[in-house]
């Protein structure tokens, strides 16, 4: 009964019904749709290159917690370190 409600209308009429009504839903996003999120913040890294990218921000800003992820490593920058950690 529901998939036959639903797939006569669009995500926008369905909404509003549930709006209208007072009842409780939520959406279900794809990953573009979470990507591009307004409310996902990013911030730039320096990648070994020294080149920048973004990468999603933590969601909550904290002031224990800075917001520098600093640069990332190269590819095998800590393999001997972590091989006598682990060893």
């Amino acid at each position: 009964m529901i998939a036959e409600v639903t797939a006569s209308r669009s995500c926008g009429e369905l909404v509003a019904k549930l709006k209208s009504a007072g009842f409780a839903h939520g959406l279900r996003n794809d990953l573009p749709d979470v990507i591009n999120h307004p409310a996902l913040r990013r911030l730039p890294v320096e990648l070994p290159n020294k080149k920048t990218a973004e990468v999603p921000a933590p969601p909550a800003e904290t002031p224990w917690s800075p917001l520098d992820f600093g640069a990332l490593p190269a590819l095998g920058q800590h393999n001997e370190a972590l091989r006598a950690e682990f060893s």
